[in-house]
């Protein structure tokens, strides 16, 4: 693997887990003001 390579690949993997890092938070988001409405038992 070339460096260009590693890097595209490093660049790619970073836009993934910044996606999934912005779903996680919504999700959380989400979560919490569901939460708040009906307490889970």
């Amino acid at each position: 693997m070339t460096k260009s390579e590693a890097l595209k690949e490093i660049d790619g993997w970073k836009k993934i887990s910044h996606r999934l890092m912005k779903d996680l938070k919504e999700l959380d988001f989400y979560g919490k003001h569901t939460n708040e409405r009906e307490p889970t038992t």
